[in-house]
């Protein structure tokens, strides 16, 4: 039986993450429908939430670690709906520009580390050690019901209002989202400023390399967000440019992506304890990346119904098999570093993961201009399939059995 304080932050979290599925369908819909972006614009899009983990990531790990985490969820959570109300009214009244968006996103990207680093730590204060691994499960199976459910809403809202309003529900989700979290017992950061950032920086950074299991890890999962950021950026354009799909079959693929995270966090505690934890997580790898095959495949179908099953097929497995590997090492890594130094090494781990998603989306979109979108997709699956070797051949082999 869980604690109810963690009961409280598990609702906040279910409440926002709902919100954010509708606004992250919405935002790269409304930039190629009413803005007319082009691949390396969508390209740039897509990186914009993810490039604050590579410019402030490793810094915003030393500073949560020496502030309340709780003041630091509620005063992102407050930001991120400010953020999101003027986003919504930037579409509503015609005024807004693609670099606006770029701002907006990068700043909506910028709440999202402080937020994300401070939840991390939170999460082992208010749950024993012995829990963490559920805990972790129950977050993100309410993370990934909410990718299965929202996309299909969003479809409807899309088809019979607007996309724009899924912006401002996604305001609000985050104003419930503080209101919950303002509710949780106060613990202050147990680091101290004593030292310059940069010494707590290198500390973190030190750790994450130097502990074998950590360092395998973030090559790993570094290299897989690569290949899903440049998948990511290309996948609207992909669907409903060149295979001339449909929004509502858009959000069907996407909530496919949402029921197989559900299912893979439902069952990532059974499958590995009964598969082992390393080799469950070189197969979800493996999966991963067979995933991001079928949907290239899908181009080469002449049969719309086959199209749309490759599709379906390649977002699910992909998205069943990522949650059983995220939530695998992420428990991890929370039971291997001391909680002093869990805030850098989460930003050092989040700054290699989502950094590097954002470079691999610039890449992305500018390889689908000069090189077209199925190559970059075919790339992108590829470089997942390399991370799985990676995993594979420099896991300790004590880990492996």
């Amino acid at each position: 039986m869980l604690p109810s304080v963690f009961v409280r932050l598990w609702s906040a979290q279910i409440i926002s993450v709902t919100g954010s599925q509708l606004s992250q369908f919405a935002i790269p819909l409304l930039a190629a429908s009413s803005l007319g972006a082009n691949e390396v614009q969508m390209g740039f899009l897509a990186a914009m939430p993810w490039l604050p983990y590579l410019c402030i990531g490793l810094p915003a790990g030393v500073w949560v670690d020496r502030l309340p985490p709780k003041m630091v969820m509620v005063a992102m959570d407050m930001t991120r709906a400010v953020l999101l109300f003027f986003m919504g009214s930037m579409f509503v009244w015609h005024w807004g520009q693609l670099e606006w968006l770029y701002g907006l996103t990068f700043l909506l990207g910028v709440g999202n580390v402080f937020f994300e680093l401070a939840a991390q730590i939170m999460l082992p204060q208010v749950l024993p050690a012995s829990q963490l691994l559920e805990g972790n499960r129950r977050l993100q199976s309410s993370e990934t019901l909410a990718a299965f459910a929202g996309p299909g809403l969003a479809g409807v809202v899309v088809a019979w209002v607007s996309a724009a309003l899924l912006v401002f529900v996604d305001a609000v989700s985050y104003l419930f989202s503080a209101f919950l979290v303002s509710a949780l017992p106060h613990r202050q950061s147990q680091a101290k400023a004593k030292r310059s950032v940069w010494h707590e920086l290198l500390e973190g950074l030190a750790f994450t390399w130097t502990q074998p299991i950590l360092r395998v890890l973030t090559l790993c999962t570094a290299l897989v967000n690569v290949g899903r950021g440049m998948m990511m950026a290309v996948f609207v354009l992909f669907v409903t440019r060149d295979l001339r799909l449909e929004p509502q079959i858009l959000a069907l693929i996407v909530a496919s992506s949402g029921l197989g995270s559900f299912l893979g966090a439902y069952f990532s505690a059974w499958l590995t304890t009964r598969v082992g934890l390393a080799k469950m997580m070189i197969a979800a790898v493996f999966l991963v990346a067979f995933g991001g095959m079928l949907l290239p495949f899908a181009a080469q179908m002449k049969f719309i119904w086959l199209m749309v099953f490759s599709l379906l097929l390649g977002r699910f497995l992909s998205g069943f098999a990522a949650v059983v590997f995220n939530i695998n090492q992420v428990s991890w890594r929370q039971r291997l570093t001391p909680l002093e130094l869990l805030g850098r090494v989460t930003a050092t781990a989040r700054f290699s993961f989502w950094g590097l998603a954002s470079l691999g989306s610039v890449l992305g979109g500018w390889l689908a201009l000069t090189w077209r979108i199925v190559p970059t997709l075919w790339l992108s699956a590829g470089l997942i399939f390399v991370a799985m070797l990676v995993l594979w051949r420099f896991l300790p082999l004590e880990y492996k059995e």
